[in-house]
């Protein structure tokens, strides 16, 4: 009797990005924004980073991402992970979600390095 294994190969997660104003995360092109061409870039590239991790519940493994929940006490929804040493990009991972994946709901300059 010959068995048959299947493989299933996953990409990463899913990212959404809700906010008008991010649209320019996933296109070509630079809206007139007053985020820096640099922030933009390095943005692009946690997007890059966000996606090959296979779960949100996974991100803390990725210690070059800096990914902090935004509630202290680790109840929250919404984390958020460092684009610069003074930009961090906001996520938000909603429970109900079929498939792994997390919206980008912010790109905010710390002036606090949180």
């Amino acid at each position: 009797m010959e068995e048959t294994i299947k493989i299933q190969y996953y990409l990463g997660m899913e990212i959404e990005i809700t906010a008008p104003n991010l649209a320019f995360l996933e296109g070509d092109t630079v809206l007139a924004n007053d985020i820096p061409i640099r922030v933009i870039r390095a943005a692009r590239l946690r997007l890059g980073l966000i996606k090959a991790v296979p779960k949100p519940e996974q991100m803390h493994n990725w210690k070059s991402l800096d990914y902090k929940n935004a509630a202290s006490d680790g109840s929250s929804n919404s984390y958020s992970v460092s684009v610069l040493e003074n930009w961090r990009m906001d996520l938000y991972n909603d429970p109900e979600r079929k498939q792994p994946g997390l919206t980008v709901i912010g790109l905010r300059r710390s002036s606090d390095g949180q």
